[in-house]
């Protein structure tokens, strides 16, 4: 049950739920803010919400078996148009964080997804397609993974920086080891560099949680993954400064550790804004943010977190437990609020640090009765 009208009575910000019209079987959703900046864009269907400083259009990438589809608001998620199918791509890797990933700058969007023939970690290429008309259609741009296939492992993720910068991480199963690789889009996904190798020894990776990716102001390129040594699976941070020529030594992300002889397949979430990078993961059976470099701070007990910063400051979504109660946190909250009894695979977006709407997305509901539901955080 969506609780809209709890939080409003309890006094807490306001949260706008609304259930996307989607095709049947929609699932792992994700979402980006595109603010645009100049009055002469105008989105196909009509100008964008927002105040004239703040414009912005949002959109939810999903995925069914076999097709990518994009559903696009173009008043700030208070409503949303019939979805956009992006493209029909054999069999789509879905599930625990996989599914197609969306980035935005001001002026173009870009959907990834890993997908192939046969599916079920047998094949799978790490896919881009762009659009140019705010979502209304979409053109396909290529391979990313060098080696046909590298990318069965189905994890990913994306990010937009700024002048166009898009970079991806994912592992690669080039040689049937994993590693963590990336490659940097200067053209917001038109054309993709050579693939680089951020961590290439496979016993210090956990092979099934998905990688995090954040790019700052600057164009500093952060990634994250869950890693593995001396029996403990913690979070792990590489950075590029050089436009992902070259990758830092991983560090470790706060100060406890997780001593676990398993994969938890939950890869946490990465913002990079006003000079900080921002990071929410799992230990355990809770939820933790910290500042690279700072020890972590728990939020209480979950899985599956992700973090923006928006105008307020960081915000931080995630699930008590896969398919129970939804939560969110943000700057100045004691203890997190309960937004549906009933959630998986949540995702959270703004434009970092800069003003616009936040906005959560995620699947509702149980069994084969789920729905893709939006909602704006705030008024």
């Amino acid at each position: 049950m969506l609780s809209a009208v709890l939080l409003a009575i309890q006094g807490a910000t306001p949260i706008h739920p609304v259930t996307l019209k989607t095709p049947e079987g929609a699932r792992e959703p994700q979402v980006a803010v595109q603010s645009i900046r100049t009055e002469k864009q105008e989105a196909p269907v009509g100008r964008f919400g927002g105040t004239e400083s703040d414009p912005a259009a949002v959109h939810v990438v999903f995925g069914t078996k076999s097709a990518i589809y994009v559903s696009s608001s173009y008043d700030r998620a208070g409503s949303f148009h019939d979805s956009i199918r992006v493209a029909d791509v054999g069999s789509l890797a879905l599930g625990m964080r996989r599914g197609p990933r969306i980035a935005a700058s001001s002026s173009s969007l870009v959907v990834t997804a890993i997908a192939g023939e046969r599916g079920g970690g047998r094949d799978g290429d790490l896919l881009c397609w762009r659009s140019e008309d705010f979502g209304a259609s979409w053109k396909p741009a290529g391979r990313i993974n060098s080696k046909e296939g590298s990318a069965r492992e189905g994890l990913h993720a994306m990010a937009a920086g700024p002048n166009g910068a898009v970079f991806c991480a994912w592992i690669d199963l080039d040689g049937d080891s994993p590693r963590i690789c990336g490659a940097l889009s200067k053209d917001a996904g038109g054309a993709w560099g050579t693939p680089v190798v951020i961590q290439g020894d496979s016993t210090a990776i956990c092979p099934c949680c998905h990688p995090s990716v954040a790019i700052d102001a600057n164009g500093a390129i952060a990634v994250m993954w869950r890693g593995q040594e001396k029996g403990a699976r913690d979070m792990v941070i590489a950075r590029s400064d050089d436009g992902a020529t070259t990758f830092s030594r991983p560090v470790k992300i706060g100060t406890g550790t997780w001593k676990l002889d398993a994969c938890p397949m939950d890869g946490g979430a990465l913002a990079s804004a006003l000079g900080r990078t921002l990071t929410v993961w799992r230990r355990q059976d809770s939820v933790y943010r910290a500042e690279v470099g700072s020890p972590e701070v728990s939020l209480g007990a979950g899985e599956q977190p992700w973090i923006t910063v928006g105008p307020q400051g960081p915000c931080v979504l995630w699930v008590r437990k896969r398919g129970g109660p939804l939560l969110l946190w943000w700057k100045g909250r004691e203890s997190p609020i309960e937004i549906d009894s009933t959630a998986n695979d949540p995702m959270i977006a703004s434009v970092d640090g800069l003003p616009g709407p936040v906005v959560a997305v995620w699947e509702s509901g149980e069994g084969d009765h789920t729905r893709i539901v939006a909602a704006r955080i705030g008024g």
